[in-house]
């Protein structure tokens, strides 16, 4: 599984060299303006108790669990929440004995010892010495896991990952190893939306007492090959795949320049020759004053709506706002965050939506700050903390709130018979709809019919 894996060290592969990314003059030919679409507006608001009781379901959303105090690269990853699938409850008893007899190494996390008993085979697990860090990335059932292979006396250890389906519970195999342990913390991986990609973010030395320099590394999650590198400029860069191309287009930060001081976002097309389409400094939009109150701001998530008609950018704190696992004794402490609402294709900013959460952004689970979509993709739920109201005197507690927002949908027919559609009929179900196989595709915002 994953081609032969020696004994020891390996050097890492080059199977070509790393490149520069090229700013190309045209426009996207796919366009949807700032007129095509509808305002951003508030719907409805209510408590976590009562989102989580059932007026999710009543909104139209699957997703109930919106606040999470797990630790990253613990209890959770930036890409798969415990506490949102049930992990560490469904666990039937850890590994903890297993590990330390078979490897040495202290357990890492809960996290890692789901994925280590359930999906790793024993083969990888008692020989091959192999065992899981944390996961990375997460498209549909396939999940991206890193992983730690020991030589013999545990004197050396390097990186690798590996590729896990969910849905057939069957551990696909490994690829990317590298000669090294790499950090894991600087690492950043996703999957295209066809599942026949997957771009790493790898940070390394090339040389002794050198900066580390951030690679991005482009593999066939078909052949477990590396296919394209690319050298990145900044140090904290986060993209994501546009769900309306197979793997032709993503959204990607901070690639323009090495420093943070106006956080940008670039449109990138054909990842194998990578060209920058259009790129916009999203502060200067706003102006730096509307952000005043966010201490080093960042860009901390990207998220595309279901259709791929607009792009979610979280503006977070880069302070550490104070964390703590059950959120007691810092929850006074919260931290301030901004989602830009841009147009997916040009970039032109639509809306602004400012919130507050009690989590910290470096430390604890994302879910806290990334909106979640409705089945139909026409609404945005975000979870906000705000203070109480006693009458007309505020509390001195805070508390969590759900807050609902209509999305900007494009004005054409067809986008608005899907709404309407999905309000009604669950997206598990549209098979069972008496349409044709091209519009049920559609329906279910498969990539070749957005």
């Amino acid at each position: 599984m994953g081609g032969g894996l020696s004994a020891g060290p390996v050097p890492n592969p080059r199977p070509r060299p790393a490149r520069q990314l090229s700013v190309a003059v045209a426009l996207p030919s796919v366009s949807s303006s700032r007129d095509d679409l509808t305002a951003l507006r508030l719907l409805h608001t209510c408590s976590c108790n009562d989102w989580s009781s059932g007026n999710a379901v009543l909104c139209g959303f699957q997703e109930t669990v919106l606040r999470c105090y797990g630790m990253l690269y613990k209890e959770c990853s930036i890409a798969y929440c415990s506490n949102r699938h049930g992990v560490l409850t469904n666990s039937p008893f850890s590994t903890t004995h297993m590990r330390r007899k078979s490897f040495g190494f202290k357990p890492h996390s809960k996290l890692s010892d789901h994925f280590q008993y359930n999906h790793i085979p024993a083969q990888l697990q008692t020989i091959q010495r192999i065992y899981v860090r944390g996961i990375i990335a997460v498209q549909d059932d396939l999940v991206v896991m890193d992983l730690l292979r020991t030589s013999k006396g545990n004197r050396f250890s390097w990186t690798l990952f590996g590729l896990l389906d969910l849905k057939r519970n069957k551990f696909l195999g490994t690829f990317g190893e590298q000669s090294f342990e790499v950090i894991k913390e600087l690492m950043y991986c996703q999957v295209s939306p066809d599942h026949t990609k997957c771009l790493v973010i790898i940070p390394e030395r090339t040389q002794p007492q050198v900066e580390l320099q951030f690679f991005l590394r482009v593999f066939d999650t078909g052949k477990l090959q590396e296919l394209s590198c690319i050298r990145l400029n900044a140090v904290f860069t986060r993209f994501v795949f546009n769900p309306c191309f197979s793997f032709d287009r993503l959204a990607i930060t901070n690639i323009l320049s090495s420093t943070q001081p106006n956080p940008s976002i670039s449109i990138v097309e054909n990842i194998l020759d990578p060209a920058v389409i259009v790129t916009n400094n999203i502060l200067d939009d706003v102006g730096r004053a509307s952000v005043s109150h966010i201490a080093q701001p960042f860009i901390s998530q990207l998220v595309y709506s279901k259709d791929g008609g607009l792009l979610m950018a979280t503006l977070s704190n880069g302070r550490c706002a104070g964390h703590n696992r059950h959120g007691s004794s810092r929850r006074s402490r919260f931290s301030h965050a901004q989602i830009f609402v841009l147009c997916a294709d040009s970039l032109a900013l639509l809306s602004v939506v400012d919130f507050t959460h009690n989590t910290c952004a470096l430390h604890q689970c994302s879910i806290n700050y990334t909106p979640v979509f409705s089945q139909c993709g026409s609404k945005m739920a975000v979870t906000i903390y705000k203070q109480r109201f006693t009458g007309e005197q505020k509390d001195e507690h805070y508390h969590d709130v759900v807050r609902v927002y209509q999305l900007p949908v494009r004005r054409t027919l067809k986008n608005y018979c899907r709404v309407k559609i999905l309000q009604h009929v669950a997206v598990e179900k549209v098979y069972m709809l008496s349409l044709p196989t091209r519009l049920l595709d559609y329906l279910r915002f498969k990539t070749e019919y957005l």
